[in-house]
């Protein structure tokens, strides 16, 4: 708690829980690795860790909403994270919880004032009051859950109503019937444009073959055929 030069966590394998406020107020804590054996994460784990970029849990390679993101899941033991675990998480931009958390508590990503896309698993039940409260930059949401997870007038509050929440294609009328999530532009999950299908949209663009790979032109930019930008 406190170590405000500390920039890189990695925890040891067996762990089963991250205490309360165990690293709270690292406020230059980029880095966080939660290894597949914590089941809970509690109270205010992470509370104040300003600078956190990367959550990894379970130690495997990048995934994401998108293909982009720097948050990495895998099949872990987590089943809750407790109430402000991640607390201002400002630098947090794309998040994957992974498959087996049910619980997401009050304000645990509060404040993640640059989380722009977030995925939740199809274990998910329930996500606290002010869960992403304040997360103003969310412009896609996936929740891979049949049933609507139980969530509270500010779970999301200050989202923008008008994004995307990308659900199973069988679950849409719930999530329209649900109080809260029909709040949202609820879409079946293969309505979800891929990141080429993005580029398409954005604007005119040529393909071109390079060295046996397709890259797309768009612009001064140049992407694979997946979407990611070559440099």
């Amino acid at each position: 708690k406190g170590c405000s030069n500390l920039q890189e966590l990695a925890l040891p394998a067996g762990l089963l829980k991250v205490s309360y406020m165990m690293v709270a107020g690292c406020k230059n804590l980029q880095s966080i690795d939660i290894p597949a054996s914590v089941e809970e994460i509690e109270q205010s784990a992470f509370e104040d860790c300003r600078s956190i970029q990367t959550i990894t849990f379970g130690g495997v390679q990048p995934s994401s909403v998108s293909g982009r993101s720097n948050v990495r899941a895998d099949t872990s033991q987590l089943r809750r994270i407790g109430n402000w675990a991640f607390y201002n998480a400002h630098e947090l931009q794309n998040l994957v919880i992974p498959e087996g958390v049910e619980e997401i508590g009050d304000g645990a990503f509060y404040g993640c004032t640059y989380l722009e896309e977030l995925s939740l698993p199809a274990s998910v039940q329930s996500t606290g009051d002010n869960c992403f409260a304040l997360c103003s930059k969310l412009n896609k949401i996936v929740v891979n859950a049949v049933t609507p997870p139980t969530i509270q007038a500010k779970t999301f509050y200050d989202v923008k109503r008008q994004i995307p929440v990308y659900v199973p294609n069988e679950a849409v009328v719930a999530y329209e019937d649900d109080t809260y999530w029909q709040e949202f532009d609820i879409r079946g999950i293969s309505n979800m444009p891929s990141s080429i299908d993005n580029i398409n949209a954005v604007s005119a663009q040529q393909k071109i073959l390079r060295d046996g790979q397709i890259l797309i032109l768009r612009s001064d930019r140049t992407f694979t055929i997946t979407g990611q930008e070559v440099k």
